[in-house]
């Protein structure tokens, strides 16, 4: 089970950073946009680098951290059942967003859906783990 955990851990952080490196190039190209320039005019080469250095990147350090917290882990045991539901919900919301915003449609795009639904499940499983923590904490908290 545990190098199960271990792939997933990988993929998931891996696809999570590499959407989060586009949007945040994107954001950035976006910033030094001039008001009102249209991103299809003379700028759309470098929009597009950017996305593309941004996927890389966030990729790498996705990849990386990935393996960094693979190590530096200390209970190597089972995830909680309330990580698994997080991270199928994650994944069921992230194909359905995908399939919703129009990215199913024409050549390639399905695997931007796949890495919709990574990163979002993988997103979803962290977001159920902290709440788990917060609960946990909270229990602690009024016993003692």
């Amino acid at each position: 089970m545990r190098y199960v955990q271990g792939i997933l851990v990988i993929i998931g952080s891996t696809a999570l950073s590499t959407v989060l490196g586009v949007l945040a190039i994107a954001a950035l190209v976006g910033l030094f946009q001039r008001p009102g320039g249209e991103p299809w005019t003379r700028g759309f080469g470098q929009y597009i680098g950017g996305l593309v250095c941004g996927a890389l990147l966030g990729a790498l350090v996705g990849f990386v951290g990935s393996l960094g917290f693979i190590r530096a882990q200390d209970d190597n045991g089972p995830w909680h059942p309330i990580a698994w539901i997080g991270i199928a919900l994650g994944l069921v919301a992230g194909t359905a967003l995908s399939f919703h915003w129009g990215m199913a449609s024409g050549n390639q795009w399905e695997l931007v859906v796949a890495l919709v639904a990574f990163a979002s499940g993988t997103a979803g499983g962290i977001f159920a783990r902290l709440v788990l923590a917060v609960f946990r904490s909270a229990i602690n908290v009024r016993r003692g």
